[in-house]
């Protein structure tokens, strides 16, 4: 839990600079969070596919936390692709982030053994990035939404 109220404080700090167009101290507070909060970096973040986040994360020995640290991992790269998206980047740039931002939000909650965790109030995002991507969603990550779909009844 405290890992999601360091991510609260971050991303309104995150908001305020994209509110006021301060794009490279948006994007210093998601790479400084990701050091402090799992030791990463957004380079490595960048540079990993989805699926290696999802096995990186997987080596961890503390299955209750996978959820978290994969809404966390994603709720960053929704907003980095955001300020990608607003300060002009190519959409190709953006919309890699977006997509695997979806699919750790989708492995998050679909794997979530830590019933402690109210999982409910990250389906906007979801939403939205499905939205945002529209046909740009890869086959594997139209799997988990499928799966998502079943799992929680919640039809986006």
């Amino acid at each position: 839990m405290r890992m999601i109220d360091q991510l609260v404080k971050v991303l309104s700090r995150i908001l305020f600079n994209k509110q006021k167009g301060y794009y490279r101290e948006a994007f210093n507070d998601i790479d400084t969070a990701l050091k402090k909060m799992l030791g990463l970096d957004y380079n490595l973040i960048n540079s990993l596919s989805g699926n290696d986040i999802i096995t990186l994360l997987d080596f961890s020995k503390d299955d209750s936390s996978f959820t978290i640290r994969c809404i966390v991992i994603a709720k960053f790269l929704k907003e980095n692709g955001e300020i990608k998206e607003l300060s002009g980047n190519d959409d190709s740039d953006y919309n890699y982030d977006y997509q695997k931002a979806l699919r750790l939000f989708l492995e998050g909650i679909l794997r979530n053994n830590n019933k402690d965790f109210s999982i409910s109030e990250f389906y906007p995002d979801i939403k939205e990035l499905a939205e945002k991507l529209g046909n740009n969603i890869p086959s594997d990550i139209k799997i988990l939404l499928t799966n998502f779909y079943k799992q929680t009844g919640k039809f986006i």
